[in-house]
């Protein structure tokens, strides 16, 4: 019984060192080729090396400065 969605806040900040960050790439980049439509991923961040791990029809960015609300 998973709710197909999955939050991620600030990866890479304090312990995420470049490693880790190149992990979660690839971990969320195969989700999205596996489950594709079925689950939902949202990750709150400022670094622009996760910018283009989904489709692209699926990603929201917002620019500096701009309001999300």
């Amino acid at each position: 019984r998973h709710p197909k969605l999955m939050i991620i806040d600030t990866p890479g900040k304090e312990e995420g060192d470049s490693g880790y960050l190149n992990g979660l790439k690839e971990s969320l980049s195969e989700i999205n080729s596996q489950l594709g439509d079925k689950v939902q991923i949202i990750v709150g961040t400022a670094l622009r090396e996760l910018e283009g791990i989904t489709t692209q029809d699926k990603s929201v960015i917002f620019e500096i400065n701009e309001p999300v609300f």
